[in-house]
């Protein structure tokens, strides 16, 4: 469960009363034709507000309220740019008003232009010092650049300001659920719930709190409570899915899963063609199947593809570009497909995560050959090269994943860490392509081999794959690559991990090569890398044997 599913986009400020323009124009129509557009605006027919507002500004360009709803109208029809130019007009007549510079930070932060939202609530805050929503709006942009703890700051001064404020409390909350700081997090949360009830956003936020702890209990008391006060809600729905699918509760989990598809962040798609769910007959019939999410979960789903061909379809396959080389020799593939082709001739389309429940997949039934990816001939021999030989176990190693992945805190572990629970007679290789500047420390003492740059693309990792002994990584792409491989593989989760990897136990049923090592509190590491220093050890030793 991941924190993007939580809360975070600034709520819309109107203005609560007609503004002064800075300039006037003695029209006796104004008025009228502005009360008109309000009201209809109010009512919720934007077109309609639309144009009584364009006809104001046609005969009063400079009428600071009409640019401003213009504006307004914009952001609520997800027009973006238009909004912008509206907002910067009408601050032109009026550049001391604090709401439309707030306004504007609104515009910017949907632009996902996040500094600059920030820079426009600073100027509302210094016009306005009282201005509660502007500081909260603030934080969450400060949130989205990175900058929790400053995010969190700001969450203080706005409930400093208004010590009622549920929304301030929703998203400071957030903000300490990403700092793993889960007691905060869960404090905030339920003040939250205390001030607003019946706001369900509110209790998928301390659902997912809950999770995180393990306390699944009242995790799905939660997001039922929300799904009741709200039965349309998404994203209550796909958290739900991720507490079944974790433990294992496929039938019920793959079902919620489905509603990720109406999510607001999830991308956006323009098939045609009907879904296909496993119903309805593929024989002789073409269907499209796309990736949707992370490379991990393509690495991990596109074992579907195979399944569906032989029910008789003609597979069109669509995947991250980084991904399609080294998925040529995936069997099944009838056509690979470039994002933005005409597929509106296809009988059928589906997402690949899609495809477990389309296949009614259990526990028991989970497809995993012992391999389903390869690497090619051709790099093992370029990376064979540059590898040279050595007569010590070669261990190739990842720390982290993408920083922007949400649970990134939580799944990462710095590389000296790693390496000081490492034992020392082994050659360890890098699968990163990108070490952070944390890291760049322990990177410097030599005792990895790292490639940067020259992995190019998942060829090169596969083919490294191959080339070592054992594959050590958190929990990144690289492990659905090495397990997809068939290559033997130390898994690192975090207390509480993603749904795929299940509880309990120490083995995947998606991968058979992969051994799983689970933090056993939150933030600790040291037990788990004492476990596995000792399993490296033994294999160690298993290698000496075998090298005389």
């Amino acid at each position: 469960m991941h924190s993007r599913r939580y809360m975070r986009n600034p709520s819309l400020l109107q203005n609560a009363k007609p503004q002064t323009s800075v300039r006037s124009n003695q029209s006796i129509n104004i008025p009228a034709l502005f009360q008109q557009a309000t009201h209809w605006h109010q009512q919720g027919d934007l077109n309609k507000a639309e144009q009584l507002y364009l006809q104001l500004v046609a005969r009063k360009p400079h009428h600071f309220d009409a640019l401003h709803h213009l504006c307004m109208i914009a952001l609520q029809k997800k027009e973006l740019s238009q909004a912008l130019n509206w907002i910067d007009r009408a601050l032109i007549e009026n550049p001391l008003h604090a709401l439309a510079h707030a306004n504007r930070g609104i515009v910017l932060h949907h632009l996902q232009r996040y500094a600059e939202a920030v820079r426009s609530y600073d100027r509302a805050i210094r016009l306005h010092p009282q201005y509660a929503q502007a500081y909260c709006n603030r934080g969450i942009a400060l949130r989205e650049l990175g900058s929790v703890d400053l995010a969190i700051s700001s969450y203080d001064q706005a409930i400093a300001l208004k010590p009622d404020y549920a929304e301030a409390y929703a998203n400071r909350g957030n903000a300490y659920l990403k700092l793993n700081a889960l007691e905060q997090a869960l404090q905030d949360a339920s003040r939250a719930i205390q001030l607003k009830p019946k706001m369900a956003q509110y209790y998928c936020n301390r659902s997912v709190i809950w999770h995180a702890m393990q306390q699944f209990t009242e995790s799905l008391q939660d997001v039922n409570y929300a799904i009741q006060l709200q039965p349309d809600n998404a994203l209550a729905y796909w958290n739900r899915s991720n507490i079944y699918l974790l433990h294992g509760q496929f039938d019920l989990g793959w079902q919620d899963y489905e509603w990720r598809l109406l999510l607001e962040h999830y991308p956006a798609t323009y098939f045609t063609a009907p879904r296909w769910r496993g119903t309805q007959s593929l024989q002789g019939k073409s269907i499209l199947l796309y990736a949707e999410q992370g490379l991990g979960d393509t690495l991990q789903f596109c074992r579907y593809v195979p399944l569906v061909a032989e029910l008789g379809a003609k597979v069109y396959l669509q995947v991250q570009p980084s991904l399609r080389a080294l998925l040529q020799t995936l069997p099944g593939v009838h056509r690979w497909v470039d994002e933005g082709v005409d597929t509106s001739q296809m009988d059928y389309q589906c997402a690949l995560m899609s495809l477990p429940m389309a296949f009614k997949t259990n526990l028991q039934s989970i497809p995993s050959p012992r391999h389903y990816l390869s690497s090619s001939h051709e790099y093992r021999q370029l990376w064979r090269k540059k590898l040279a030989s050595s007569d010590r176990l070669r261990v190739g190693i990842v720390c982290s994943g993408s920083p922007s992945h949400a649970n990134d805190n939580q799944r990462s572990i710095p590389l000296q860490i790693l390496l000081d629970a490492l034992p020392k007679n082994m050659q360890l290789i890098s699968l990163q392509n990108n070490i952070r500047h944390s890291d760049s420390a322990a990177l410097k003492a030599g005792r990895v081999k790292y490639f940067g740059q020259e992995i190019h693309d998942f060829r090169d990792t596969a083919a490294l794959c191959d080339l070592v002994d054992v594959v050590l990584t958190v929990d990144t792409s690289v492990a659905h690559l090495a397990g997809a491989m068939g290559r033997p593989t130390c898994l690192l989760l975090p207390f509480c991990p993603d749904w795929r990897w299940l509880l309990h136990r120490t083995d995947s049923p998606w991968y058979h090569s992969i051994k799983i090592y689970r933090q056993k509190k939150q933030n600790c590491w040291h037990e788990i890398l004492t476990e596995l220093s000792q399993d490296l050890l033994s294999k160690l030793d298993h290698f000496s044997q075998q090298a005389s």
